[in-house]
């Protein structure tokens, strides 16, 4: 499936397949032609934990342009990379709380 993301004002296709689905406990996908990375794979991780679901994320990437890839990772990209996470969380903790 081919997503649009916005990064830096720009809408960027993103080319993401789903690898493996295990119901209820793991998804994996990966970056499966062009995208903003130059590698990505992404694990979501489903538990139980007191009677709630627990959701752990292991994400293996690189960014594209060498060592000036390098750079924009240490000084920009793991704190991007924390915002967009506590915001899936916050919209995902709001879904889950709506009366249905």
């Amino acid at each position: 499936m081919t997503v649009a993301m916005k990064q830096f004002g720009l809408w960027i296709p993103w080319d993401v397949t789903v690898k493996k689905l295990l119901p209820y406990s793991l998804m994996i996908d990966s970056q499966s032609g062009q995208g903003p990375f130059k590698f990505w794979r992404h694990e979501h991780h489903f538990s139980e934990r007191n009677g709630k679901t627990l959701l752990t994320d292991n994400i293996e990437y690189r960014l594209p342009f060498g060592i000036i890839g390098r750079i924009i990772e240490i000084v920009f990209f793991k704190t991007l990379q924390r915002l967009l996470f506590s915001y899936r969380h916050k919209k995902t903790q709001e879904f889950f709380s709506r009366p249905r």
